[in-house]
């Protein structure tokens, strides 16, 4: 498990989800920061240092494919994680493929199994900026 701290930006419109979320995962992870729209969620990229983002796919207004994209070309170092309830795997490896998402989690999941997928995927990165 990757001891450094980190800050990980959960997005979804669900607000109960995004609390039952958070507490399931601040135990494993550093800081979490929450938003219910992306607008918010680029609000918070300007004013945080966000290591990583876990999206949910269908949000009113821009939603997660959108956000996603925004963020790749916006902040490239931003690792990118989806979560979704409503598509299919073949939609799932289109976004994966596009936008360079790290991970594609299906709605429900377990929130130990992200938390596990999350701190890899920091030390991942941690460890090419650190050989780099």
């Amino acid at each position: 498990m990757y001891s450094g701290t980190y800050t990980v930006l959960l997005v979804d419109d669900d607000e109960n989800l995004l609390l039952g979320l958070k507490r399931r995962l601040k135990s494993k992870i550093c800081k979490i920061i929450t938003a219910v729209s992306a607008a918010e969620a680029i609000g918070h990229l300007q004013s945080y240092d966000i290591d990583l983002v876990l999206c949910d796919y269908k949000m009113p207004g821009t939603n997660g494919m959108e956000l996603l994209e925004i963020l790749k070309s916006t902040y490239p170092d931003v690792l990118r994680m989806m979560l979704s309830g409503c598509i299919g795997s073949d939609n799932a490896w289109k976004v994966v493929e596009e936008i360079g998402v790290s991970h594609f989690f299906s709605k429900p999941s377990d929130a130990s199994k992200i938390a596990q997928v999350i701190d890899l995927a920091i030390e991942k990165k941690a460890n090419v900026s650190v050989s780099v």
